[in-house]
């Protein structure tokens, strides 16, 4: 299990990255991009272990996204989405996750309002559709949203979850083992047909 987590943090390029970004002291709401079942869910469940309070919205379930339509302002928004949570704002030790963002353009402009008006919520927001919102020629808060893409295992990271970090280092070296060679062709035809989707991979390992 540790492997597979380990490989999610690989394959998003978020290993360190997510804390060096709760560490900026000009922090902006992060908005994770990618594709469904990739690992962005998974990765900020870790990463909310550091904190006090945590609350998780889902953006596809209606009572979340009508927080967003009610044309609050934003503290008022922020004690409901505790409140709705059932915690404690805790403005040293805070986090709130926005799921599935792409449902809600209200909730998208609203980041704008996390960064300027409640800087000491950490907030970070995902979403797998985000095209739609381009379609509906709805754009982000130019300048206040930070990106990271998060992508399936390459196949450096899939070997590295399976075969274990000395397979992962000799990929890495400038010429492979002749002992490695054989195993690494094989592995490869075999990620070539499971892909890198994280379920599957820990699925089929």
């Amino acid at each position: 299990i540790s492997r597979i987590l380990g490989g999610i943090l690989r394959s998003a390029q978020a290993e360190g990255l997510v804390e060096k970004w709760k560490e900026k002291p000009e922090r902006k709401p992060l908005l994770l991009r990618g594709a469904r079942q990739v690992g962005k869910t998974t990765l900020v469940d870790i990463f909310s272990k550091d904190f006090e309070s945590y609350v998780y919205l889902n953006l596809e379930i209606e009572e979340n996204a009508k927080l967003f339509d009610s044309g609050k302002n934003i503290n008022e928004l922020i004690t409901s989405i505790f409140f709705i949570g059932g915690q404690k704002i805790n403005k040293t030790s805070s986090l709130l996750f926005i799921d599935e963002i792409q449902n809600s353009a209200q909730a998208v402009m609203m980041l704008r309002y996390f960064y300027e008006q409640a800087p000491w919520l950490y907030v970070i927001s995902a979403g797998s559709l985000l095209e739609n919102l381009e379609k509906k020629n709805i754009s982000f808060p130019v300048g206040r949203v930070e990106y990271m893409a998060v992508r399936p295992f390459s196949f450096k990271e899939y070997a590295w979850a399976n075969l274990g970090e000395d397979v992962y280092s000799a990929i890495n070296s400038i010429s492979i083992p002749e002992a490695y060679h054989s195993k690494l062709i094989k592995e490869f035809n075999t990620y070539t047909l499971i892909g890198g989707m994280p379920e599957v991979v820990s699925k089929f390992i």
